[in-house]
């Protein structure tokens, strides 16, 4: 009966004694904009359905982050994900694996046989894989719906519409 609860107690104190705390939560913001308000979510860790690719398999999560705005209707505005992930498959063995995740996708290698970068667009997605020894970055981006930021009252220039992570001038009209 005693051993269950000496199994509990060496479990918390080994949680603590490796910092081990809960997982960090979502923050949501409404933020208004010229075509309404919209919702932002930031979640300070992103997964395979964020990204639109699967995870290299037996690959461990070091981090990542997502963020996502929708529409006061609920339609996603925009979207971008990045997540890195550490493994000890060879990189050509990687390479092999999102070459056949993302058909269609160019591979540039940075330095052959040790670092590569895999991207691919189509429509208003863009996915960029970058493998290195030990190390892959996956960055996933899409905008379906183009979002104008409101102009303050005091600014004088264009309206800024955020699309893909970038700011283009649209016409304040």
């Amino acid at each position: 009966m005693k051993t269950p609860t000496i199994a509990v107690i060496a479990a918390v104190l080994v949680a603590g004694a490796t910092g081990a705390q809960p997982a960090p939560k979502a923050r949501t913001d409404k933020v208004r904009t010229a075509d309404g308000v919209v919702t932002v979510v930031f979640a300070p860790r992103a997964t395979a359905s964020d990204i639109a690719l699967p995870l290299y398999p037996g690959a461990r999560t070091e981090s990542g982050s997502c963020y996502t705005v929708k529409t006061s209707k609920g339609k996603l505005a925009k979207l971008r994900a990045t997540i890195t992930l550490r493994t000890t498959h060879s990189v050509s063995k990687i390479v092999e694996f999102y070459r056949k995740a993302l058909p269609g996708g160019q591979l540039r290698w940075e330095k052959p046989g040790t670092r590569a970068a895999l991207w691919k667009k189509s429509g208003d997605k863009v996915w960029i894989v970058r493998i290195q020894p030990g190390l892959i970055r996956i960055k996933h981006c899409a905008s379906p719906v183009p979002i104008r930021l409101e102009k303050p009252a005091r600014q004088k220039g264009p309206v800024r519409s955020a699309s893909l992570g970038t700011e283009r001038h649209v016409s304040s009209a």
